[in-house]
C-alpha cells in the first residue's frame, strides 16, 4: 500500500518517529504462487496493483521504529483512516496520538527512576496488553500516564508534556484505534 517514501521525518527524537508517505487507498495486494517443477517447492510473490486514480493517492504519516521498521498495526490504522465512510482528510493528530502511545509502550520496556530515586521495573506493555480488569490494560495505563503528565492539572509544576486538550485528543485516538483493532480481529474480546 505504501507507494512513495519521502524524506520528511520528525527527527526530534532518536526513537519512534513519523514518516510522511503517499498511499494509494484503492491499491489491491495480489499474491501469486510459483511452483518449482523439479523440487515441488511453492513460492509466493506479492504484487501491488495500483488503482491508477490520482484522486485516491493520499498523504499520511506512518510510525517508524528506531531500527527502521514500520510499526504495525498503528501504521495500518493510519492508512485505513484515509478510506471508507469514516475517511478523514488529515491524519496528523491521529498520527501524533499513536506516536505518543507507541513511545509510552516502548518506555515500559526499560527500567526508569522516579523523582524519589526509586527504580521503576520494566513492565513490557504492548498494544495487546489487555485484562478483564481495565486498570491493568495498556489503554488505561496510557490514560494515567497522560494525566500524570498534563500541565493543566492543579498542582502541576509546568514541566509536564501535555495540555489537557491534547491528552483528551490522544486518548480519543487510542480508543478509536482499539475499536478498529477489535472490529477487524487484531484483538479479541475474551470476556
Amino acid at each position: 500500500m505504501i507507494e512513495t517514501y519521502k524524506e520528511k521525518c520528525s527527527n526530534v527524537y532518536d526513537d519512534y518517529r513519523l514518516l510522511s508517505v503517499e498511499v494509494d487507498t484503492l491499491a489491491k495486494l495480489r499474491i501469486s504462487t510459483n511452483t518449482d517443477t523439479e523440487s515441488g517447492e511453492v513460492t509466493y510473490s506479492p504484487d501491488l496493483s495500483h488503482s491508477n486514480l490520482k484522486s485516491r493517492i493520499k498523504k499520511t504519516d506512518i510510525i517508524v521504529a528506531p531500527d527502521g521498521r514500520v510499526v504495525y498495526p498503528q501504521s495500518l490504522y493510519l492508512v485505513s483512516k484515509l478510506r471508507g465512510e469514516a475517511a478523514v482528510k488529515d491524519t496528523g493528530s491521529i498520527a501524533k496520538g499513536l506516536l505518543a502511545f507507541t513511545r509510552y509502550l516502548d518506555s515500559t520496556h526499560h527500567s526508569q527512576v522516579d523523582e524519589d530515586g526509586h527504580e521503576i521495573p520494566c513492565e513490557y506493555l504492548t498494544y495487546k496488553t489487555l485484562s478483564k480488569y481495565e486498570e491493568e490494560g495498556a489503554p488505561w495505563r496510557f490514560a494515567e500516564f497522560l494525566l500524570a503528565n498534563c500541565n493543566d492539572i492543579e498542582g502541576s509544576n509546568g514541566s509536564e508534556a501535555f495540555s489537557l486538550s491534547t491528552a483528551r485528543t490522544y486518548m480519543g485516538v487510542v480508543i478509536g484505534f482499539y475499536k478498529w483493532m477489535q472490529k477487524y480481529g487484531y484483538i479479541k474480546n475474551k470476556r
